[in-house]
């Protein structure tokens, strides 16, 4: 549907959120919804891009992304965005815009 109508798809991860086994997000009113922690962040970012998987009620699911959100309104939000993108080159993982 979206090609017949010229829009290109993009999948995005969010790496300050939990993921349910379904992979929909859990409710923010949920304990444990939010990933605060810079570390927390980095490592579920890394796990999405490098292994294309997030963990769920400790299972690995498989998880494909193109981009990856960073909520901007977190107080450590430049942090985070300066340690994903050290992560990201260390990995040699190639930032670039969505064509």
């Amino acid at each position: 549907m979206l090609k017949e109508k010229g829009i290109s798809f993009v999948p995005e991860a969010f790496i300050d959120r939990a993921y349910k086994e379904d992979l929909t997000l859990v409710d923010r009113s949920e304990e444990g919804s939010i990933l605060s922690t810079v570390e927390e962040q980095v490592n579920q970012a890394r796990s999405i891009v490098c292994d294309q998987k997030i963990v769920s009620n400790n299972r690995s699911l498989k998880l494909i992304a193109k981009t990856l959100c960073i909520h901007g309104d977190h107080p450590n939000s430049l942090e985070v965005a300066k340690a994903l993108t050290n992560m990201l080159k260390e990995e040699k993982i190639k930032i670039q815009e969505i064509e």
